[in-house]
């Protein structure tokens, strides 16, 4: 294959598995996410429950 995979997928990762410490909805949560946003290579992100996630606004 010489096209590149995001002509057919989009690239991301499971959010606990690169964070094991937020498996259970706790931990550094808001932060990991962030860094995961703002890398260009990253176009998805699947996450678990998020307990306690005080969002803006």
């Amino acid at each position: 294959m010489t096209e590149s995979i995001r002509k057919y997928a989009k690239i991301g990762l499971i959010h606990f598995m690169a964070y094991p410490s937020t498996i259970k909805g706790e931990g550094p949560i808001e932060e990991t996410i962030r860094k995961i946003a703002i890398d260009d290579y990253f176009e998805a992100i699947e996450t678990t429950i998020l307990k306690q996630l005080k969002l803006p606004g």
